[in-house]
């Protein structure tokens, strides 16, 4: 039963192999910016077990805040990201929209000598725990400006009183293939988080893994076939049921980090254990065959 063994170590991998979608090209840590003198505004403050970032607008009016410069960031893939975590608390004013901000610069070319800046911006106001900030742009929108960008300027802007927090920010990048599912979803329709999503996959992988080694724990003694046959039939339902619904997220245009663990599961379980139902059946009917001739022989 080598297979049924090597079925269970494939879900441990699931995880990994939805981790490993997007590259990360470079986390910007607030303690080490500070440290080096490259930040321009805030202070770094002890939270939740890491440093963050604290932008405060003691006044009414309106405040912009730079947050960091990257300059020829190392992009190869055709979308890029800036991924974050934040917390703000009593965001207020009417001055304008209450957003963190991203220009991205593109080098100049024969029909535009002065070069392109494009913007994209996270919106938000209130009071909220620890939230995604996701500012995504796909290279295609540049046009001719299709060479890496020159350089990204990330701010705050904060039209009135109030305080933001920011965890360290991470610069990841992207296959085209993953842009028109990943760009542009805003986080309210989001089903859940790229984090959250991470926790879904090693905790479903993990247990899954586990239903896999006994299975085929179970299967080689030949123990509990009843068990081990409807519980093979419950996971290949499952499985389906979760390709079923990794079609549903991309038809409604969910992010990579919704679809993509819904079908990867899916199909590890459907191929995993569809393929080796039969041999399952056949390792009980073989003990069960060679059980009766032992029976047999003891009697004669």
């Amino acid at each position: 039963m080598k297979k049924l063994l090597q079925m269970s170590l494939l879900w441990w991998l699931v995880p990994l192999a939805a981790g490993g979608a997007q590259n990360l090209v470079q986390v910007y840590d607030w303690q080490h910016l500070a440290q080096r003198r490259e930040l321009f505004s805030g202070e770094v403050v002890p939270m939740d077990g890491t440093w963050v970032l604290k932008i405060e607008n003691t006044k009414d009016t309106p405040s912009t805040f730079q947050l960091l410069t990257i300059t020829h960031p190392p992009i190869s893939k055709e979308v890029f990201a800036l991924f974050g975590r934040m917390r703000y608390e009593k965001v207020a004013g009417e001055g304008g929209p209450w957003q963190v901000q991203m220009l991205v610069d593109f080098p100049p070319v024969p029909t535009q000598p002065q070069g392109m800046r494009f913007g994209r911006t996270f919106e938000f106001s209130g009071t909220s725990d620890w939230t995604d900030m996701i500012l995504s742009f796909h290279r295609a929108t540049a046009g001719a400006w299709s060479n890496p960008p020159t350089r990204l300027e990330i701010s705050l802007a904060l039209p009135g009183h109030g305080t933001v927090y920011l965890r360290p920010l991470q610069l990841v990048e992207y296959d085209a293939k993953d842009a028109p599912v990943f760009a542009g979803v805003p986080a309210s329709t989001r089903w859940w988080s790229g984090r959250v999503a991470g926790l879904i996959g090693g905790i479903a992988g993990s247990i899954i893994g586990c239903f896999g080694a006994l299975i085929g724990c179970l299967a080689g003694i030949g123990k509990a076939r009843r068990f081990v046959l409807s519980l093979t039939k419950i996971l290949i339902g499952l499985g389906i049921l979760l390709m079923i619904t990794g079609v549903v997220a991309v038809v409604l245009r969910q992010p990579y980090a919704v679809w993509y663990p819904l079908l990867l599961a899916g199909v590890v379980l459907v191929l995993a254990l569809g393929i080796n139902l039969r041999s399952i059946k056949r390792r009980y009917d073989d003990l069960e065959i060679r059980r009766m001739n032992s029976m047999d022989a003891t009697g004669s």
